[in-house]
């Protein structure tokens, strides 16, 4: 499960979850599937940890957990699989920081 505590959307912030999923046609193999997004409210809203614009999703550090390589931090990026429903990413991007 990847938790973005907060991915801001053009003027709007979400929680979002997603779930791993093997994409063994991509260049990575791997995607994540939209679990849940919840809009945060202007009073709960903090400085976005992600960004979303022209369908790709910029993560500038994530932290692992469960990581059998003991790396404990990624920068990554996701690109929007057009027309999927629930919205699917492609993993494009990883890189051990």
């Amino acid at each position: 499960m990847l938790t973005l505590p907060s991915v801001q959307v053009g003027p709007d912030q979400y929680n979002a979850q997603l779930l791993l999923q093997a994409m063994p046609n991509t260049p990575l193999g791997w995607g994540f599937l939209l679990q849940n997004a919840v809009k945060r409210s202007a009073n709960d809203a903090a400085a976005a940890t992600s960004t979303y614009a022209a369908e790709i999703v910029t993560m500038p550090e994530v932290d692992l957990l469960n990581n059998p390589s003991g790396q404990g931090k990624v920068k990554a990026q996701m690109k929007l699989i057009p027309g999927s429903n629930p919205l699917l990413f492609e993993l494009t991007q990883l890189e051990f920081l």
